[in-house]
Order: C-alpha cells, then structure tokens, then sequence
C-alpha cells in the first residue's frame, strides 16, 4: 500500500492575471492613455450649430476620421458626449479620465501614466503599471493519492487506486489599470473545486501468451466558479453604492400610449417609463433568476437545456423570445449590507457591478478491458475495449449593472415620445431628458443647467449614456450525458534484437461540456472522436546506447579526422522561424540523414560528438568529402540553402554507401 497526502499554500502580491492584465501597451489605438470619459465615436457636421444634436461639432474635442470598409467613403467623427450621445458600454465610464476628480484629469498625471505605456519591445527594467494595489492571490490545496495492491495469486494481480484533490483559488486584480481615487473598478475571482477518483484494476497472466488487464473507474468533480467586479473607493463612486431615482416626469406620452394601444396593451398617458419594463419592485441579487424557476410550475425557460435547444441569435432585455430566465429591476445600488450581492464564499465588497458564478458537476464512469496474446516468437498482438460515461450538470448566473433603452432603443422613443425622428437623433434627446430630471447634468443654485462654452451640459457621476439604469439577473442550467465505446487494436513485430516495428490504430473521444460565463449563444460544445493510425520503427544503437540525442557525455578529440558534428537544432522540428514550406525538408533531414549517418558509424566505428551554433551557420560536416546528389539529396539541399547555403560534405568511400542516397555535394560547393 502506497499513500500520499500533500498540501500547498501560496499567498502573495502579483501584478496581473487573464483578465486583469496591468501591463497597457495601448489604447484608442494610440501610444498612450486615453482621457475620453464615454467610449465609442459619433460622426459630425462641421456645420451643425446646435450643441444638443448628435452631430453637433465640439471645438474642444479632437477629429478623427473613420472610412467606411464597404463604400470607402471617409467621415469625421468625435468622442462621444457625457449624457447626450448614446455608447451601449453598460454605464461604463474610462478611469483614465478622473485622475483628479471626476471627469478631470491634469497633464501632469497624463504624463506619468504615459510613462507607462509600452508599445514597442519591453525590457524588464522598465515595466510600470498603475494600480490601487489590492493585487493579490491565494491559493490553497490539498490531495490524496492512495494505492493499495494484492497479489491474489501467481497469476493474479487485484489493485485499487484512489484519488481525491480539493483547491480553493482567490485572487483581486486591478480591472481599471489606474490608482484613481474617482473610479476604481477591482476583479475579485473564486474558483473552488474538489475531485474525487476510485478505480479497481486486475492484472491475469492466464499463462506464458496470453494476459488480461481490465478495470473499474469512477470520476467526481465539482467546480464553482465566482467573479465579483466591486470599487475600492466608495465615498468617490455613488453611482454604484446608491439607488437611482426616478423622475415621474419621464413619462409616457400620448403617441407612446396608443402605440401601445395597437399592441393590446394599455398604459395611460403620464405612466413612467419604468411601468412598461416589467420591473421587479423588490430588486434582484445574482440568484434571483434561478431562485424563480425553484417554484412548482417554472418557466419553460427554467428547464435544463432550453438555451441550448432554442438558441437566439439576438438577446434582449425586453424580448418574449430571450432563451434564458432574465428578471430585472431598477438600479437599488450595493452599499455593502446585502449579502446576496456578495459571491460565495468571497468577500463583503462594496459598490459591485457585476457578480457571476458557474457550476460544473461531472460524473464519470468508465469500464475497460485489454488482452495481450504473443501467439508467435516475435508477433504479438493487443486488443483493449473501454466503455465510459459522462453525466455533466452544470448552470451560469449573473447579476450586473446595466443600462438600457431595450430592443432597438425603442425605450428612448417612448420617454421623447417621437416615434419618427432617426434614431440618432431621439436616442440623445431622451438620454438629455433623462440626464436633465434624474441629476445627470450639474445645475447652478438657481436649478439651471450648468453649460461649457460651446453650450453643452456638464455631466456629473451620476451621468447615463446607455439608458436607464437597471439589476439584471439572469440564470441557464444545463445537463447532458455522453457515453461511447472505444478500441485498441495494436500488433508488435520484433523483427530482430534490435528492431521492433508497431502498427496500431486506435479510437478517442472525449465527452461534451458548456462555455460557461460567458452566456454564449451556442452554450454547449459537442464531443470529441478520433480515430488514429500508427506505423512505427524502434531501434537501438552502438550496443543499446542511443545515438540521437541532442547531448552527449563523450566528446572525441577535435583532431580525430572520424569526427561527426552535428548541430543541436537538428534534433528537433526545426528553428522557430523555420516557415512551412521547409518544414518537409526539415523532417528528411532529420530522420533520413541523421539515421542513415548513424547507420554508417555503427559500421565503421566511429563516435560522436555535438555542438551548438547560432542558426543561419553550418548545419553539419562530415569529413571527408566524396559521392554524388541525389534526389532526396534535393531535399536536403533546399534545407541547406535556407540555412545559408551551409556546407556540407559527405565520408569517404568506404562508407559513402550508406549516406549517398540522403544527400551529397563535391569539392566543398553545395550542388
């Protein structure tokens, strides 16, 4: 009986992960940070004079130009406006901007930030980031590995195998890439997963020919996987701490209302907005969704597969024909004091804008059995079948921030009550209307708008760009179950002591699963099958001892005129800048001269020894020089001319017999 047990704990500061990466090598497509406050562009008319249009031009803000891929026609176009022009981001707003306040940052922090943009090549000793330093990660494991085996019999070998594996890995990284003290945005991970194996073996010689080898397996693992994306700076980040209000004075209008009407359904003239979004009045927290499907007659949305089974090609917040189970509210804010807005088994944060966890619980089985029969002196054959089954449930869900004006933006239609203006147009007169009645835009003592110079509001934290502000909780489940049986077919031929030759083909699989997190449309991926044939030649060489080998222990003396030098980068597939079309000649190369090169020293006694070179130099000499090219020399000759037109000459006569049919040059000139 065998049994380990180990344990592992890491606990340290570290400067980025997938997903939270420090290092910026751009941004807007330029060398250094960008300071727009909304994401996203909106064309312009120079000509445009009026500072709430969509197109209005800001003489404050720079031009780009943007050239349509389809037409070629090239339009100019300015960062999108705080508050007037829509950017469906979800409420998010660039850090960068409020370095020193919101929605001001000076030249002076630009600057230091832009120290820290690397474009180009980075040494070590430059690497900076910007960060409000809760960059940690922990991780916490332990396992068990037992073995125990009973010789039964003479002939009969029983063996049990367990294994049990329990991690736990936390880490926080900085999601914003900057140490404002006006916006911060910190990614704090969860994954917890625990593994459990059994698996019975026995091992029957029947007699001198013929053994069996079958088993048992089972396969248990459970894995949860928790994000949470909160602030480090609360008292300067309200917007995501509080509940929004909602001015009743964005209402329905008369056109929206009998808009309504033609729909069969009726909603009086001066009704918010909000009455139409199907709104819950109690909130929602991450388990919300799923936590309504938990009833005794769920949604058809509630069961496990649905997404998968009616795939929607466009998800929407206020569409019958979504394929998840979506609940929203209006915006309540995280102050910290709901621990439903918390992750399992993580921290108490504050200010979160979007929690998600997944679930996977696998349940696998697998029955297998292998025969060896050596029926001749120096044929033997294996035959191995493997039956497994894997039973996967598994489930997503996710709470977060959002902002909207629904299918289509129809939402801005309603609050402007303009159901014929482009949409460009209605979306920023509503998103004005909304901004101006629900402190988007700051007002003087009087209650006036505060404007720029170019007459154009100035926003506050509590701007909106992509519409109202709602919680959406949102829950898939899913379960599948895949099974196969596969084989081994495998005959060994040992044609002499020193030679075996293998021919074998084999079936593979590996069941289904989902792309979890993410919500994808196509949630689940299909299994894997595979089916491979091999032929294959062993050998050994210079009494057992391996001759190809990229070192060494014996190095002959430099003056030995039976010298072979060959370089380390023949051993493997190649150079890494080596491109495809050399990549076959490569590979004759390599197993054609090399095999045949040792072929020879196994006859004439030589030894070898290696060297290392820099690429694009000599690839190989042999000394001296005699017999023709060719044409698997052809191969070997487009390889040399690759490497540099490298010289390469071949033995003498007795035994260029060997190496003339792999490759050969005369006089020292490459053919």
């Amino acid at each position: 009986m065998d049994v380990r047990q180990n344990w592992m704990e890491i606990d340290r500061s570290f400067g980025g992960a997938n997903g939270g990466g420090l290092v910026v090598l751009n941004e807007a497509g330029r060398n250094e940070r960008d300071t727009n406050l909304i994401p996203g562009y909106r064309f312009i008319d120079q000509n445009q004079t009026n500072p709430l249009a969509n197109d209005f031009y800001d003489p404050s803000s720079e031009i780009r130009s943007f050239t349509d891929p389809t037409t070629g026609v090239t339009r100019e176009a300015q960062a999108n406006r705080a508050g007037l022009d829509y950017a469906g981001f979800n409420g998010f707003q660039n850090p960068i901007a409020s370095l020193d306040g919101f929605n001001e940052t000076s030249q002076e922090s630009l600057n230091r930030y832009n120290e820290c943009v690397f474009p180009g090549d980075i040494s070590g000793s430059d690497v900076c980031a910007a960060t409000n330093g809760l960059n940690s990660e922990i991780f916490d494991q332990q396992g068990t590995q037992l073995t125990a085996t009973w010789d039964f019999s003479e002939t009969l070998t029983l063996k049990y195998i367990y294994g049990f594996n329990q991690l736990s890995y936390q880490r926080v990284t900085d999601d914003d890439n900057t140490a404002s003290q006006y916006y911060d945005r910190q990614f704090y991970v969860n994954h917890e997963a625990d593994y459990s194996s059994h698996e019975v073996q026995a091992f029957w010689e029947i007699n001198d020919k013929l053994s069996i080898t079958s088993g048992l397996f089972f396969y248990d693992a459970t894995i949860d996987q928790r994000g949470d994306f909160y602030t480090s700076v609360p008292e300067n980040q309200r917007r995501m701490l509080d509940a929004r209000s909602y001015d009743p004075s964005i209402a329905i209008g008369p056109v929206g209302s009998a808009v309504l009407a033609a729909t069969g359904v009726t909603v009086p003239v001066g009704a918010p907005v909000t009455a139409i979004m199907n709104a819950q009045a109690e909130g929602v927290t991450l388990f919300s969704a799923k936590n309504s499907c938990q009833v005794d007659n769920p949604a058809p949305t509630c069961a496990r597969n649905y997404s998968v089974e009616n795939t929607a090609e466009n998800l929407t917040i206020l569409d019958n024909s979504r394929n998840d189970n979506l609940l929203l509210s209006l915006w309540e804010g995280d102050q910290g004091t709901n621990a439903n807005l918390n992750v399992i088994n993580g921290p108490n944060t504050i200010g979160s804008d979007f929690l998600y966890a997944t679930q996977t619980k696998r349940d696998a089985f697998a029955a297998y059995t292998q025969g060896v029969w050596d029926f001749a002196e120096s044929l033997s054959l294996t035959v191995g079948l493997r039956y497994a089954v894997d039973e996967v449930l598994a489930e997503e869900n996710v709470w977060r921030y959002a902002e909207t004006f629904s299918t289509n933006q129809v939402l801005a239609r309603f609050i402007t009550d303009d159901f014929v203006s482009p949409i460009d147009t209605v979306t920023t007169n509503a998103l004005y209307q909304y901004n101006v009645a629900n402190g988007g835009f700051q007002t003087d003592a009087n209650g006036d708008l505060v404007l720029d110079r170019y007459g154009q509001p100035v926003p506050t934290e509590l701007v909106v760009n992509g519409g109202i502000p709602i919680a959406v909780s949102v829950y898939r489940p899913y379960e599948r179950e895949d099974e196969k049986i596969t084989g081994r077919i495998n005959l060994d031929w040992e044609v002499n002591d020193e030679v075996l030759m293998y021919f074998s083909a084999t079936s593979g699989y590996r069941s289904g699963g989902y792309n979890l997190v993410f919500f994808s449309n196509t949630a689940s991926y299909d299994p894997e099958d595979l089916i491979a044939y091999e032929i294959g030649y062993k050998t050994q060489f210079l009494d057992n001892v391996a001759a190809l080998r990229k070192q060494f222990d014996t190095y002959l003396d430099p003056g030995d005129e039976h010298r072979i030098a060959i370089s380390a980068d023949e051993w493997g597939l190649g150079p890494p800048w080596l491109v495809t079309k050399f990549a076959a000649a490569h590979g004759m190369y390599a197993a054609g001269f090399l095999a045949a090169v040792t072929r020879a020293a196994v006859e004439n006694d030589l030894m070898f020894t290696n060297y290392f070179e820099p690429v694009n130099e000599g690839a190989i000499q042999v000394f001296p020089n005699n017999a023709t090219l060719t044409p698997v020399g052809l191969v070997m000759e487009l390889y040399a001319r690759h490497q540099g037109r490298s010289r390469i000459e071949l033995p003498e006569p007795a035994i260029a017999g060997y190496l003339d049919t792999v490759a050969t040059v005369g006089d020292g000139r490459l053919l």
